[in-house]
Formats: C-alpha cells, structure tokens, sequence
C-alpha cells in the first residue's frame, strides 16, 4: 500500500533535481524504516517501519533510471543491468550472512550494524574516487 504513493510523489519531483540526492532521500528513508522496525517492534513501529520502507522502493528504481541517462545518455541500459545484478547478489548474500549471526545472537541487531558499516567504508571509498 506504501508503494503507491511513493510512486505518485516520486514521478512527480521535478526532472532539475539532483537524483543522487533523491537517491540518497529515499535510501535514508527505507534505513529509517528498518531501523524504526527494530527499535521499536511493536504493531505501530512494524506498521510505521514498512510504510517508511515500501513508500520509496519503486521511486528509488525511477531516479537511478534518471541518473543512469543522464551518465550514459543511450547506453544506460548497460549501467541498468549492472546496478540490478549488484542488488540480485545483495539480496543473495545479506540473507545467508544475516541469517547465522542472527541466529547466534538472537537479534538481527549485529547483521544491521555489519551492513552500516559496509555501507560507510563503501560510500567513503566511492566518495574518495569522485574527489580524485
């Protein structure tokens, strides 16, 4: 349900927008969400967490497609296929790290904060090469 108006807020930013920067606005948003799901596990914070979560999902695709012409113009598609293949193996291998530590510890907590520090060394080095 949270999709559908994201989607609807998402198609309508304006195109002059830095989509990196909606980019970044949307991930914040799902991590937020994720975070409020485990903080506060409740009805309300599960509830609250996944709208935080879904509201952005298909916008998140929508301003990467954006970013990905305006770097490569045609050859997007190219840049498409290589941003879906990275999250396809996301997705593989987060569950088969997250699933034994979680199970060792009890709490999903150590697997979040593995991922937020990955994140940072990633997006440190990323940052780093840009400046270069």
């Amino acid at each position: 349900m949270a999709i559908i108006p994201g989607a609807l807020i998402g198609a309508r930013a304006p195109t002059h927008w830095d989509n990196r920067l909606l980019l970044a606005a949307a991930y914040a948003l799902q991590a937020l969400g994720v975070v409020l799901s485990v903080a506060w596990p409740t009805i309300v914070g599960f509830a609250l967490g996944s709208l935080l979560l879904g509201m952005p999902f298909t916008t998140i695709t929508l301003f990467a497609m954006r970013e990905a012409r305006r770097l490569r113009g045609n050859a997007a598609a190219g840049l498409s296929g290589y941003a879906t293949a990275s999250y396809g193996v996301g997705q593989i291998i987060g569950p088969l790290f997250a699933a034994p530590l979680a199970q060792r510890t009890g709490s999903f907590e150590q697997s979040l904060m593995v991922a937020a520090v990955l994140f940072a060394v990633v997006w440190s080095k990323s940052r780093r090469s840009v400046a270069v």
